[in-house]
C-alpha cells in the first residue's frame, strides 16, 4: 500500500472544493488576510482544502479545525453549534460535477479560486478571488486566531527558516505551484509596462536609457562624457521653470553623443512630460535611417515601458483620427496624449502644432523652409527650440546659432598654474607625446605632424607674441587665423590695442607664405624680447638654439594634453564651461561648442591620426575642423573671422563727415527690402584705403527721408542702390538725388546721342555722354545684376512709363561681390597684386588688405558684430545651377555684404579725384511733387 501523500491546508472563499492531491508545500502553511497578518497554520501533513459551504471534516485535529472554526466543540454539541458560512452545508445544485463523498479523494483538478501559498525563502505573493463578489479578508475575518498562531506583517518578509515544521519535505520535493508562476508572470510585465516615476530628463538618462557599447547595451552613462552632465542640467533647468521662448544649441564635433541625448530627450518629452515635438532633418531618407537605425533599436527598444506607451508610425488626423505615418509617434496613457514628428524639412511645415522644435544638421537645412518652424510652436506655453549639429559654414546655420546664444566653451584648468585653456583652438600645441624620459619636458604636435622636443627647431626662426597676446594658428595655404583669447571676458580688440604696431623699417616684409614658413617651423624668440613685447623687433635678436631634430609620427604612440604654458598635463574629463556673451543667458539663448577634445571617451590617437592626414589634404583639413575641434571651416567660403580680424584698424565708427580739406572720397550703397541696409565707406585718395565709415539698419518707410539725410551729412559723392525689389523707391531715390524732379527737363531721349538736363535755363550736372556711353555727374544711381560674366559695369539710359529719364546701371553680382571679398584679402591672396602710389610719385606694392575695418566700441559692437556675420554668410559659394562653376550663396543674410557691393561699383561710377581743390557738389534737396503724366506718355516711352 502506497504511503498517501501530505496534504496541505488551502483556504478558499465560495469553492466547493474538496482534497485533492496536491504536493506538500515546503514551508508552513499559512493564512493570509487583507488586514495584513499571517497567522501560520499549525503542522499537519493530512489537512484538506475548505470551501465555503462545506463543513470541516471531522478528521481534522483540534488545533487545525480551532484555526478555522474556533475551540472544538463536544460531540454531543456539533449538532447546536451555530452554523458559519464556511459551515454551512452547500446546496447540491451549487456542488461541482464529480465531486467525491466525503472521506474520499477526489480526481479533478484543484480549485480555480484564488488561494495563498507561501513558501519560505519566496516573496509573499496574494492571488485575489475572482469568483466571489466578497472580499476575501471578509470570510477570513470569521475564523479567530489559534493561540497557537502568532500574527506577523506581511511586509516582514519569507518566514524564518526557525519556524519551519516538523514533517517538512526534503529538497528533492520541493516543486512551484504553475498558478504561482503565472501570477508572477503577469505581474512581472505589468510593472514592465507601467510607467515609473521619472522626475528629470537626468533621471530618465541614468535609470532608464540604455546606449550600445559594442554588440550590446549597458545603462547611459556619463563617464568619459562628463561635458554633457552640465548641458542635461540647463536643458532640465528650462523644462523644471516652464519658461517659454528657450533655445539651446548644441555646436559639436562628430560621434560624442549628441544624437542619441536628442532621441532620449524625444523620448522623455513624448513618454514623460506628454509634449508635443516636432523632430526635422535634411530629407526623408535620413528620416527613415535614424528611425529604423537608432531610435527603435536604440531608445525604444531599451526602455519596456516606453515601448508599450509609444506606437511608432501613429499619429492623429485634425480630427483626432489615428492614421499611419512613417516617422510619426502616438504616446498616450489613456488620460494624456501627445504626438512627435520626425519629418524631413523638404517644404514648408503646416498643419501641425509642437512644443520643442529640434532642427538636426542646421547646415544642411533650407532656410527658406526652417524659418517657419517657430510658427508651429505658437499655441504652445513652452516654446523650446532645439538645434544640433556640426558647424561648417561662419555667420550661417548651425554657427550663426552658437553666436547668437551664449557661446559657452569648455575651459580645461591647468592644475600647475591655474591657467584656463580651450583645447581647440590651441590645438595642435596643446597636444604632447608622451615619452618614458622624466628628466625633459615632452614634445608637442606641431603643424608639420611631427613632434618637436622644447628649444627644438629644424627650420628658420620666427617671432612669437607675447604670451597674452591672441594664439596664431596657421593653416597651409591659408591666412593667419587669429584666435581669440578664451580666458578673457574683454574683447580681442582690446587685449591687440596692448601691443603697439612695431617700426616697419625693422621688419621685413612678411607674406601669408613666410609667415607659414615661420609658424611650420616653430623657432621661439630670446627671452628678453618676450619679456619685453614692445621691445624694436629685429631678426638679430634671436638667440642661437640648439638643433633638435623632431620626432616623427607612428602608430602606438601615447598622447595627452598639457598646459601650454608650463607643460602640466589636462584632465580632459573635468571642462569648465564658461560663457562668451554672458548677457544671452538673461534672453534664455544657450549655445555649447563641444570638440571631440572635451571627451576623454575619443582616443587622442585617432584626433593626431586625423590631423596628419588634415596637414596633407584641404578637403581633409576642413572635415578635421568641423568634426574634431568644432570649428567652421568650408572651402566654398572666402571670408572666415582670421581674415576679418586681419583687416581690422584702430579706429572707431563715427558719424561725421570729413572738412573741405580732406583727401577723403565716400561712397555709399543701399540694399532693398523689408528692411533696408546702408553701408559708406571712404577712400583715401593719397593712400588708396578703404574704410567703412558708417552702417546702419533702415525701415522701408524711412528710406525717403533718412538717405538723403546721410548724403547730406556724410557728403557723400556717390550713392548706388538695388533697382529692385522695391523698384519704384530706388527711382524716387534718383530722381531726389540727382535734382530730377518735374521742372527737370531733358533734351532729349535718344541714347546714342548726348543727353542734357536742364530746370529754368540752368543746365545740372548730369549728362549722358554718348560716345562713352556713360553717365557723368551722378550721384545716385540704380544697379540691377543683369551683367554676364566679364562684362563688368554698363551705363544705361532708363524711362519711366510717363517718359523720365533717370540713370540705371547694369553689373555682375558675384563679380560685384568677389571685388568686396578681394578688397579684404591680405596682400598676396588668390595671386592679387595691389600697387599703389607713393606721395612722391613712385608706386609701392600694398602689404595689407585695402579695407580696413574699425574697432569695436560699446555703441557700435552689435551693428559691428551684425555686419560682419553678413559679410561671412555672403561670402559662401555653391554649385551654380548648370553645375560648371561656383556662384555666391543667394536667399541668406548678407544684405550688408550686397551694400558694400553697391558702394564699391559707386566708386566706379564716380571715381575719386586727385585733387580736392572743389568741394563735392551737393544736391539741392526738393520734395517730390505727385506724378503727372505728360505728353512724353503719348510717344510710347516706357522703361
Amino acid at each position: 500500500m502506497k504511503k498517501p501523500r501530505a496534504k496541505s491546508v488551502i483556504l478558499t472563499g465560495g469553492s466547493d472544493s474538496v482534497p485533492t492531491d496536491s504536493p506538500a508545500p515546503t514551508s508552513p502553511s499559512v493564512i493570509l488576510s487583507e488586514g495584513g497578518h499571517i497567522y501560520d497554520a499549525p503542522s499537519n501533513n493530512n489537512s484538506v482544502i475548505l470551501s465555503e459551504g462545506e463543513p470541516a471534516p471531522s478528521s481534522l485535529p483540534c488545533a487545525t479545525r480551532a484555526a478555522v472554526e474556533g475551540p472544538c466543540p463536544l460531540p454531543s454539541q456539533r449538532d447546536s453549534r451555530p452554523t458559519t458560512p464556511f459551515s454551512k452545508p452547500a446546496p447540491a445544485a451549487q456542488k461541482h460535477r464529480g465531486s467525491a463523498a466525503p472521506g474520499k479523494k477526489s480526481g479533478r483538478p484543484a480549485p480555480t479560486s484564488p488561494s495563498v501559498i507561501l513558501s519560505e525563502g519566496e516573496p509573499n505573493q496574494v492571488a485575489p478571488r475572482t469568483d466571489s463578489p466578497e472580499p476575501q479578508s471578509k470570510n477570513l475575518a470569521q475564523f479567530p486566531p489559534h493561540e497557537n498562531c502568532a500574527p506577523r506583517d506581511v511586509t516582514a518578509g519569507p518566514v524564518p527558516a526557525a519556524q519551519k515544521h516538523e514533517g517538512s519535505p526534503s529538497q528533492k520535493e520541493k516543486s512551484f505551484p504553475s498558478i504561482l508562476r503565472v501570477v508572477r508572470k503577469i505581474e512581472k510585465k505589468e510593472s514592465e509596462n507601467r510607467p515609473p516615476r521619472i522626475d528629470s530628463f537626468a533621471d530618465f538618462l541614468l535609470h532608464h536609457a540604455r546606449v550600445k557599447s559594442g554588440p550590446a547595451y549597458v545603462p547611459y552613462h556619463f563617464h568619459g562624457r562628463e561635458a554633457l552632465e552640465p548641458i542635461v542640467a540647463q536643458l532640465d533647468s528650462i523644462l523644471e521653470s516652464g519658461l517659454p521662448d528657450a533655445s539651446l544649441a548644441l555646436c559639436g564635433g562628430a560621434q560624442f553623443g549628441k544624437t542619441v541625448l536628442m532621441l532620449n530627450l524625444l523620448a522623455y518629452l513624448v513618454a514623460v512630460k506628454f509634449r508635443n515635438v516636432g523632430y526635422y532633418l535634411p530629407d526623408d531618407d535620413l528620416v527613415s535611417g535614424l528611425v529604423d537605425g537608432k531610435l527603435r533599436p536604440d531608445v525604444l527598444g531599451q526602455v519596456p515601458w516606453l515601448a508599450h506607451l509609444i506606437a511608432v508610425g501613429k499619429t492623429l488626423t485634425p480630427t483626432g483620427r489615428a492614421v499611419n505615418r512613417k516617422g510619426a509617434f502616438l504616446c498616450t496613457d489613456g488620460a494624456r496624449t501627445a504626438l512627435a514628428f520626425m519629418r524631413g524639412l523638404g517644404k514648408i511645415p503646416t498643419s501641425f502644432s509642437m512644443d520643442v522644435v529640434i532642427q538636426d544638421e542646421k547646415d544642411d537645412l533650407p532656410e527658406e523652409h526652417a524659418r517657419f518652424l517657430s510658427g508651429r510652436m505658437t499655441a504652445s506655453n513652452l516654446r523650446l527650440s532645439l538645434i544640433i549639429g556640426t558647424q561648417r559654414y561662419h555667420g550661417a546655420g548651425q554657427n550663426l546659432a552658437f553666436t547668437a546664444g551664449s557661446q559657452h566653451i569648455g575651459l580645461i584648468a591647468c592644475p600647475g598654474c591655474a591657467q584656463r585653456w580651450n583645447p581647440e583652438t590651441q590645438w595642435p600645441g596643446i597636444c604632447r607625446l608622451r615619452l618614458e624620459k622624466k628628466d625633459e619636458p615632452d614634445p608637442k604636435l606641431t603643424v608639420e605632424g611631427n613632434f618637436l622636443p622644447p628649444g627644438g627647431s629644424d627650420s628658420v626662426p620666427t617671432h612669437s607674441p607675447a604670451p597674452s597676446s591672441p594664439s596664431v594658428i596657421l593653416s597651409e595655404g591659408e591666412p593667419s587665423h587669429v584666435a581669440p583669447r578664451t580666458d578673457s571676458p574683454e574683447p580681442q580688440s582690446k587685449n591687440l590695442a596692448q601691443f603697439p604696431a612695431l617700426p616697419t623699417s625693422a621688419l621685413p616684409t612678411v607674406t601669408a607664405g613666410t609667415a607659414l614658413a615661420a609658424q611650420k617651423h616653430g623657432r621661439e624668440t630670446s627671452t628678453a624680447h618676450a619679456a619685453n613685447p614692445n621691445s624694436e623687433f629685429r631678426p638679430s635678436s634671436f638667440t642661437s638654439l640648439p638643433f633638435l631634430p623632431p620626432i616623427p609620427y607612428a602608430l602606438g604612440q601615447k598622447y595627452y594634453l598639457a598646459c601650454p604654458a608650463c607643460g602640466t598635463e589636462l584632465d580632459r574629463a573635468h571642462p569648465e564651461w564658461h560663457a562668451q556673451a554672458p548677457e544671452k543667458i538673461a534672453q534664455r539663448r544657450f549655445s555649447y561648442r563641444l570638440s571631440q577634445l572635451l571627451f576623454p571617451d575619443i582616443d587622442l590617437a585617432q584626433i593626431v591620426a586625423a590631423w596628419q592626414l588634415a596637414i596633407r589634404d584641404p578637403a581633409q583639413m576642413n572635415v578635421f575642423c568641423t568634426d574634431r575641434l568644432a570649428l567652421p571651416r568650408s572651402s566654398a567660403q572666402t571670408l572666415t573671422p582670421a581674415i576679418l580680424e586681419a583687416a581690422r584698424a584702430r579706429y572707431a565708427l563715427v558719424q561725421e563727415s570729413p572738412d573741405e580739406t580732406s583727401s577723403l572720397n565716400i561712397y555709399g550703397g543701399l540694399d532693398l527690402g523689408d528692411q533696408c541696409w546702408f553701408v559708406a565707406r571712404s577712400i583715401d585718395r593719397r593712400t588708396d584705403e578703404v574704410r567703412l565709415r558708417w552702417v546702419e539698419a533702415i525701415a522701408a518707410e524711412r528710406v525717403r527721408s533718412r538717405v538723403p539725410e546721410l548724403f547730406r551729412e556724410l557728403k557723400l559723392t556717390a550713392l548706388c542702390v538695388d533697382a529692385g525689389p522695391l523698384r519704384d523707391l530706388s527711382r524716387d531715390l534718383a530722381f531726389l538725388l540727382n535734382d530730377l524732379d518735374h521742372d527737370a527737363d531733358a533734351s532729349g531721349s535718344d541714347s546714342s546721342r548726348n543727353i542734357f538736363f536742364s530746370r529754368g535755363g540752368v543746365t545740372l550736372p548730369l549728362c549722358w555722354q554718348a560716345a562713352s556711353e556713360r553717365w557723368l555727374g551722378v550721384r545716385c544711381a540704380p544697379v540691377e545684376f543683369t551683367q554676364r560674366e566679364g562684362q563688368g559695369l554698363r551705363h544705361k539710359v532708363a524711362r519711366t512709363q510717363d517718359g523720365r529719364l533717370y540713370p540705371l546701371l547694369g553689373a555682375h553680382r558675384d563679380e560685384s561681390i568677389q571685388r568686396v571679398i578681394s578688397e579684404l584679402w591680405p596682400a598676396g591672396e588668390a595671386g592679387e597684386i595691389r600697387v599703389i602710389d607713393r606721395p612722391d610719385g613712385t608706386p609701392a606694392l600694398r602689404t595689407g588688405p585695402r579695407f580696413r575695418l574699425p574697432r569695436a566700441t560699446q555703441e557700435s559692437r552689435g551693428v559691428l558684430d551684425l555686419y560682419e556675420r553678413h559679410l561671412l554668410a555672403g561670402s559662401r559659394q555653391e554649385p551654380a545651377a548648370h553645375g560648371r562653376a561656383l556662384r555666391y550663396l543667394d536667399q541668406c543674410e548678407n544684405h550688408f555684404l550686397l551694400a558694400t557691393a553697391y558702394a564699391a561699383l559707386a566708386e566706379l561710377l564716380s571715381p575719386p579725384r586727385a585733387t580736392a581743390d572743389e568741394p563735392n557738389p551737393l544736391p539741392a534737396f526738393r520734395t517730390i511733387p505727385e506724378r503727372r503724366r505728360t505728353h512724353d506718355l503719348a510717344r510710347g516711352v516706357s522703361i
